[in-house]
């Protein structure tokens, strides 16, 4: 995209052309080895030494990749004019960069990571001379601040500064930058504030661990963002900080998006729709973390959050309501659920009717003492008597509950109405762990599949079910896979 390689003709996104680009060589097995990160998107992949070589080959003239000093042999071979795309990694040879660099001036492409050879200032002097720039990666320099020369570099499109911690803002001329598409600042953990106003065509942010951000400035006017990996609610000071409410129109974000919460929302974030007209998001994180806040407080903000029917992974982390959203059994497209260290919560959602969910866990919600057949989704009086037959959890494959340190009940469904109840009938692998007052496991259990049971730390159900000629031990003696233990890892 930086380098105007994809022909769209008008008629499609670049990002899905690219995309078809990418997958078409993967089918062809020019990459191979294919590793994604769902969270953030990235790919790491390879190409075959044959095809790597003869790839170098033909771009000899255009690519230069330097990461160990250049002999004079070599350096004389050079041809400076020609170099469109250079990649500097580990070099100390000060004397070639401050000689080869301003001699560059068509150079497209810099990937340059930080030695201390040559001054800070220096470096960025000569990177500001190179006006033809479309895609400029500097990887852990550490800038305190940038020069407003940077702004000349108006034919920008993908600028990366991941990994400068010492960096605390951006330069207003970065909004010169107008043909900015990608701005990558991960792990800049003293940036406080960025100004994306004037960045019009900017269309991928990435800000995660950027612990100190309280401020993207101007991010709700930027309509046709796709990507955004992390968003911080923060109190941003006499400037304001980020607010829910800043989300409202991005409606075109993509993939992954982890919503960071760390103060109240105000009236206009409560009565606005946040998430529910996003459905290119698939993973969404819910972060409620930092100060203390009330019951209602929270549950008034996961009202705001509902997500749009298409998500397919959820985790919800430090969440204080008493009991959550209603919305959260409608996601019929969910395939992952995480509820973490959700302190307050007394009862489990109703999660049983969710069609399509593969795995879930439930970790460290303290409060919880009983599970009824509520959480399976059986609504009061669906019994055998009725006509239609209601499958549970109808897809689940992985289910983990940890850390439930007052759960003494799990509620099965009594055998007399059980009929045209079906209940888990995919779950291969369960997990309970921590769970020390929890008496039994319910019947219903042993009808499904299961290929893996793990209990750790939960003596009650170690004594039941641990005893080899014991009663409960025949119930569970069809599964190929037991591990029942007093001690686990907790990390």
């Amino acid at each position: 995209m930086s380098q105007n390689y994809l022909n769209d003709n008008g008629s499609k996104e670049k990002m899905i052309v690219g995309q078809n680009y990418f997958d078409e060589l993967v089918m062809r097995s020019f990459f191979q080895d294919i590793k994604v990160d769902e969270r953030n998107g990235n790919i790491e992949c390879k190409i075959h030494d044959i095809v790597h070589d003869f790839l170098q080959y033909l771009t000899k003239n255009e690519c230069l990749m330097l990461d160990v000093e250049m002999d004079d042999t070599k350096r004389k071979k050079v041809s400076y004019d020609k170099i469109r795309h250079f990649t500097s990694m580990q070099s100390t040879d000060r004397e070639f960069l401050e000689h080869f660099l301003p001699d560059c001036k068509k150079l497209r492409t810099l990937v340059y990571s930080y030695s201390n050879s040559i001054p800070i200032d220096a470096r960025v002097e000569m990177i500001a001379e190179l006006k033809s720039l479309r895609t400029l990666i500097l990887l852990q320099w550490p800038f305190k601040e940038i020069p407003e020369t940077m702004g000349g570099l108006i034919h920008l499109r993908y600028l990366d500064l991941s990994g400068n911690s010492k960096l605390k803002e951006l330069p207003s001329a970065v909004g010169s930058l107008y043909n900015l598409q990608t701005l990558r600042l991960e792990g800049c953990r003293s940036l406080t504030r960025i100004d994306v106003r004037r960045l019009i065509n900017l269309r991928h942010l990435y800000v995660e661990d950027c612990f100190s951000l309280r401020l993207i400035k101007g991010i709700e006017k930027l309509t046709h963002m796709q990507r955004l990996d992390w968003f911080y609610v923060r109190d941003g000071g006499d400037e304001g900080g980020n607010k829910l409410e800043h989300l409202t129109n991005l409606n075109q974000l993509q993939g992954c998006l982890v919503i960071d919460m760390d103060r109240f929302p105000s009236t206009a974030e409560n009565n606005a729709a946040i998430m529910k007209n996003k459905a290119h998001i698939l993973d969404l994180y819910l972060f409620f973390a930092g100060r203390s806040r009330s019951t209602e407080d929270d549950r008034q903000i996961m009202n705001r959050l509902e997500p749009h029917p298409s998500l397919e992974s959820l985790i919800i982390f430090r969440y204080e309501g008493g009991t959550f959203s209603d919305w959260l059994s409608s996601l019929h497209s969910l395939r992952v659920l995480r509820l973490r260290d959700c302190l307050s919560c007394e009862i489990l959602p109703s999660l049983g009717k969710l069609a399509s969910l593969e795995s879930l866990e439930i970790l460290g919600l303290h409060k919880v003492s009983k599970v009824g057949v509520e959480f399976l989704g059986i609504e009061q009086g669906q019994t055998s008597s009725s006509s239609s037959v209601f499958v549970s959890f109808p897809k689940l494959k992985k289910l983990t509950i940890e850390g439930m340190g007052s759960w003494e009940e799990w509620e099965g469904v009594e055998e007399g109405n059980s009929e045209n109840i079906t209940i888990m009938p995919f779950l291969d692998q369960l997990t309970i762990e921590r769970c020390e007052r929890l008496k039994a496991l319910p019947d219903f259990l042993w009808k499904t599949p299961l290929q893996k049971l793990n209990i750790s730390n939960s003596p009650i159900l170690k004594n039941l079910y641990g005893q080899e000629n014991g009663e409960e031990r025949t119930k569970i003696s069809y599964i190929p896979s037991i591990q029942i233990q007093d001690t686990c890892c907790i990390c």
